[in-house]
């Protein structure tokens, strides 16, 4: 679900995850920001941890470093007085967010270091006025992505007084998009590039390792390509989504990621158990009335679904073999039906 709130701009890596700002000046101020940046932080050592994990079980792979990139021109007008008293802003993009273990922070990047130089190259500049604006993001994207083709990047800094060159490594991971929606509803969703989870969920979701559940389902959809191939087959989504053909092949696309990142969670370190736990939880409390439709699984079904899974991934570790979901054992991906 989309909330209409704000959607806060990341990079992980050399990969972009921005959008513009809608933004509710009443969440605008200093420490509530300071308290979005945290939710930004946890979302990017998840993100990191998942998208290294990936490996083999992702067609494309990207270099990606572990760190987030925020500036002062997404921000609305009425936020942006804020954000230079809550982060210090002045002309420069500031890292928003560095995933524990990650080469950015073996390299010694912190939050809140302002971004002068990539790869020893002057950065774009925001143009005069920009409020809730892409443009300068977008620009910044295309130049991490060129310096991080060789797999390091070389980030000139400013931090208080000091001025420093860090190189930073950048190894091959799962192309993945993380980004937080702020927000006090409870979602999720994956539109095939971004995995989006609100505020609220993390916050339902309480832990690391059970906001990591979420994560990894909504990125094994975008593994699997999943929006692509079902916009390919013409499904209906909304309410005319709900019957017949669509809602069984929306169904089918669920239970593949439902499968699919017991293994993303099991190859990034996360308890895969932690799946089971979530979905225990949300039988309890039950906020999450739209995934009770016919086009997902109820929570018992996931859960044996996913026992299943565990299962399978000690079986094949006491094998010796790399476990990998049964349905992706080929080179090519299920076929809906």
């Amino acid at each position: 679900m989309r909330a209409k709130i704000q959607r806060r701009a990341l990079i992980l890596a050399a990969i972009l995850f921005a959008t513009a700002l809608d933004s509710s000046p009443a969440s605008a101020d200093p420490e509530g920001l300071r308290a979005q940046q945290r939710f930004d932080q946890l979302l990017t050592g998840i993100g990191y941890r998942l998208a290294m994990g990936g490996g083999d079980l992702c067609a494309r792979q990207v270099p990606l470093a572990g760190f987030t990139l925020h500036d002062l021109s997404q921000y609305a007008r009425a936020e942006q007085d804020d954000a230079r008293t809550a982060f210090g802003f002045t002309d420069a993009p500031q890292i928003l967010a560095v995933a524990p273990a990650s080469p950015a922070a073996t390299a010694g990047l912190r939050a809140d270091d302002a971004v002068l130089t990539i790869d020893g190259a002057p950065l774009p500049a925001a143009k005069p006025g920009a409020r809730k604006s892409y443009d300068r993001m977008a620009a910044l994207l295309v130049q991490l992505e060129r310096a991080a083709a060789d797999q390091t990047i070389d980030l000139g800094i400013r931090r208080g007084s000091q001025t420093l060159t860090l190189r930073i490594p950048a190894p091959s991971g799962c192309a993945s998009h993380f980004q937080t929606v702020v927000s006090t509803s409870i979602g999720s969703r994956a539109d095939g590039t971004y995995v989006e989870i609100s505020t609220g969920m993390m916050t339902f979701a309480g832990s690391e390792e059970q906001i990591a559940t979420v994560i990894a389902h909504e990125m094994a959809h975008n593994i699997l390509r999943h929006r692509e191939r079902l916009d390919a087959m013409g499904i209906r989504r909304g309410m005319l989504g709900q019957f017949g053909r669509s809602a069984r092949l929306v169904r089918q696309t669920e239970i593949e990621a439902d499968r699919l990142s017991v293994y993303l969670m099991d190859r990034a370190g996360y308890d895969p158990r932690a799946i089971v736990t979530f979905w225990e939880r949300h039988r309890k409390a039950n906020p999450l009335g739209f995934l009770d439709a016919p086009t997902h699984p109820d929570p018992g079904d996931r859960i044996e679904i996913v026992n299943g899974e565990i299962a399978r991934i000690a079986a094949m570790k006491a094998a010796g073999q790399s476990p990998r979901p049964e349905f992706m054992a080929g080179n090519s991906l299920p076929e809906l039906r």
